[in-house]
């Protein structure tokens, strides 16, 4: 709500509750409206660098490296679903004799890869151990060096 407040609308249910001398309570009612203030924790997460706008992102890359990584991941990822269609299709052409199903193992494999790079190096850019800037986009450089080495085996 405008309030800052998470508000839930429940029908229909029961509710029950346990002391601290472990005696349980319950309660039936038909409609229950809870109302809760959002806390410290939650409104941190709003207010994080992935639900920044790039504007924001501009502002506080400099001196926050994890604003800096998702200000970069917003440029490189649009890229890498580039790269992921050539993959796909220097694969599809490289081994096109072995079946579908293989193929499709090794898309699902190339796709977690290329995740599990980009969380580690947001990980280790977010503790300032290399640029965030470079971090964002190594994945991406990565696998165009391995794109390029595919469609040179294709196109022999």
């Amino acid at each position: 709500t405008e309030t800052k407040t998470l508000e839930m609308n429940f029908s229909k249910g029961t509710v029950t509750m346990q002391t601290k001398d472990e005696k349980t309570t319950s309660i039936t009612f038909e409609n229950l409206l809870f109302n809760m203030p959002l806390s410290f924790k939650i409104t941190n997460i709003l207010n994080s660098p992935m639900t920044m706008s790039i504007k924001e992102l501009i502002n506080i890359s400099s001196t926050d490296n994890k604003a800096a990584f998702e200000l970069s991941k917003r440029f490189s990822l649009p890229i890498s679903a580039i790269l992921m269609c050539l993959f796909g299709f220097s694969l599809g052409v490289f081994l096109s004799r072995s079946g579908k199903s293989f193929g499709v193992i090794i898309s699902i494999g190339i796709a977690f890869l290329y995740n599990f790079l980009l969380l580690y190096l947001e990980n280790i850019a977010g503790k300032g151990k290399i640029p965030p800037h470079f971090a964002a986009w190594l994945p991406d450089i990565l696998f165009s060096l391995l794109l390029i080495y595919f469609l040179r085996r294709v196109f022999r």
